[in-house]
């Protein structure tokens, strides 16, 4: 059997290869920047959704290694503060629960029209950014 957490490490393994090939593609002229981002953007968003999954299955000291939870706690910085892992833990899980419920709840998303489509590009690129730092 295949677990969520074996699925979010080839995720996160994925992630980290796109960006390494893309960018050469990229500079080759087989894929234009907008394509790679967009690919590596949903990878990310697969990652979220695994993340949230493997969460919910088994306690996290048993799911990570030690070198693996340290990269998924790492500390985020908002304009030169750094919150405490309790924050950026909160900060992480609250723009997945939003991000999950644009996704989830067509009529959710829907009443908030245009607010909504912004809400969702802007939380996307926030997680990037977050995984971005995380993973560095």
């Amino acid at each position: 059997m295949i677990s969520t957490t074996d699925k979010l490490r080839c995720v996160l393994r994925e992630i980290s290869y796109r960006k390494h090939v893309y960018r050469r593609r990229v500079a080759d002229g087989f894929m234009t920047e907008a394509q790679a981002n967009r690919e590596i953007e949903l990878m990310e968003a697969i990652a979220i959704d695994y993340r949230t999954m493997a969460a919910a299955e088994a306690p996290q000291t048993e799911m990570f290694t030690e070198k693996e939870r340290a990269v998924m706690e790492a500390m985020i910085t908002i304009d030169g503060h750094k919150l405490t892992e309790g924050q950026s833990m909160s900060v992480r899980v609250a723009i997945t629960a939003f991000l999950m419920e644009l996704k989830n709840d067509k009529q959710f998303a829907d009443s908030l029209g245009l607010i909504g489509i912004a809400y969702q590009a802007r939380l996307t690129e926030v997680m990037h950014i977050i995984l971005n730092n995380e993973a560095s």
